[in-house]
């Protein structure tokens, strides 16, 4: 395969350039018309530019217009499908008051966006009785429009730290563009590594000293794109297991199903945001345990579970073959997911109740 290198670059630098100069002459300028974020979800100090979603947004419209008419124009797709979910989003990051419902519509319109033009349908879940329902066209198309809207917020629920989401994504991202490499599918890889790129330009201003957040609008953009991937790459090759598309999206979907289940379980508003999801543990557990600035702890906390992460995906791509593999893998990171956060709220809530 010939891979275009020069994309990449090009793609990177762009997304460098537009987040330096969000970063340099609109921060000051925007603060004051800006909403602080407030909750117990919250683990930043300062008042920082949430406006990552921005700087991504204008990186899609920029490489568009720079694509040739004669070029199969990948980010006017990612602009159009991405254009709803960052407008909702965008105005939450502004101003701390759209509601979940509302966004929700955003997510659902990019995510009806991304069926239409990419014309993609989960069609097997890898159990028999759900892939007969499934193969009813409608019931398949409304359980595809669930799958990518849970994927979108997923990826927002996860953004509580420098890094995290972002860093998140493009270990996503790479798994999948590893994987299309393998079955020589250059679309999907170009479509993954350009995605990458674009958010490593972000990234040098998120991690790790949090100079420029990615926001509600950023993690919606993000979850959009990946769960589109990860679908378009399943149901593209009949050879991989569906299961895989649980496993690529293990860490955020595994953290909304979690929380969703606390909460109901709890009798909390499933909607309201709380303090109790693993990156937030594990910041309380890391403040308890070493004397360090909220920066620091903030950071450290980001590369545990980025570490976490990774170890799982180098196991996925080696393995992603074969099924039995690809379900242990996902029963061990469940189980590994809950001994950690186990340990360390125990440490949490007993500290915190002296």
């Amino acid at each position: 395969m010939t891979l275009p290198t020069s994309d990449f670059i090009l793609s990177f630098l762009i997304s460098v350039i537009i987040s330096f100069l969000i970063f340099k002459f609109l921060n000051k300028k925007l603060q004051k018309y800006i909403n602080v974020p407030f909750g117990p979800q919250v683990v930043h100090e300062g008042n920082i530019l949430r406006l990552g979603g921005l700087s991504l947004f204008l990186t899609f419209i920029f490489l568009a217009l720079k694509s040739t008419s004669n070029d199969n124009n990948l980010f006017l797709w990612y602009f159009v499908i991405s254009t709803p979910v960052f407008l909702f989003g965008i105005f939450e990051d502004f101003t701390q008051s759209i509601s979940p419902k509302i966004r929700l519509l955003g997510a659902s319109i990019s995510a009806l966006l991304c069926i239409l033009i990419y014309k993609i349908s989960v069609t097997s879940v890898g159990i028999n009785s759900i892939d007969l329902i499934l193969g009813n066209k409608f019931i398949s198309f409304i359980f595809t429009m669930i799958c990518i809207v849970f994927i979108v917020n997923a990826f927002n629920i996860i953004d509580g730290l420098n890094g995290l989401s972002l860093l998140s994504a493009i270990l996503c991202l790479t798994t999948i563009g590893v994987i299309a490499y393998d079955v020589n599918d250059l679309e999907i890889f170009c479509m993954s590594f350009l995605l990458i790129s674009s958010l490593l330009g972000i990234l040098l201003f998120n991690f790790p000293l949090g100079f420029l957040f990615i926001g509600d609008s950023g993690a919606y953009i993000i979850g959009l794109l990946v769960s589109t991937l990860v679908i378009i790459l399943v149901e593209r090759y009949s050879t991989l297991s569906p299961f895989l598309a649980a496993s690529i999206l293990i860490y955020p979907s595994y953290e909304l199903l979690r929380t969703f289940v606390r909460r109901l379980i709890s009798r909390k508003n499933i909607l309201r945001p709380d303090n109790e999801h693993l990156h937030s543990i594990i910041f309380r557990y890391n403040s308890i345990r070493y004397l360090l600035k909220p920066l620091k702890v903030n950071i450290l906390s980001s590369v545990e579970i980025i570490i976490f992460q990774t170890i799982y995906f180098i196991f996925l791509m080696n393995y992603y073959v074969n099924e039995k593999f690809i379900i242990i893998g996902i029963i061990a990171f469940i189980t590994i997911y809950e001994l950690i956060y186990y340990s360390a709220y125990k440490v949490v809530i007993k500290k915190e109740l002296q």
